[in-house]
């Protein structure tokens, strides 16, 4: 028994038709070792994408710390001068209060000399 070409198109136009039928085909013709490697394979990319959505989140989180982090070190480097100045200007003070006080032990004594 031959198939004709008419013979073929109506049986696609049958299956277009009829999804159960395509589904009976399609398990005839595809293994099932094959259908399930596509599903575990849709399966895949599914956690695939969930990762990558999950990752991309992660980093946006990990760039806004980074960012508060660098602010942060920004705001300690100012803070680190200004302490550093002011470090400097109370070195300066000390300096001229030992000086003072130099110059008061001196007068101490020469007034304590005196008065002998």
């Amino acid at each position: 028994m031959a198939i004709s070409t008419n013979d073929i198109q109506e049986f696609i136009r049958k299956l277009e038709g009829d999804p159960t039928l395509v589904e009976q085909l399609r398990r005839l013709l595809i293994p099932e070792s094959e259908r399930n490697l596509r599903a575990a394979i849709a399966e895949a990319q599914k956690q695939t994408w969930q990762a990558i959505q999950e990752l991309t989140e992660a980093q946006k989180r990990s760039e806004e710390r980074i960012g508060r982090l660098e602010t942060a070190m920004a705001e300690l480097a100012e803070a680190q001068k200004r302490t550093e100045q002011r470090v400097e200007e109370l070195s300066e003070a000390q300096k001229r209060s030992e000086e003072r006080i130099g110059r008061l032990e001196t007068a101490m004594a020469e007034l304590a000399e005196a008065q002998k």
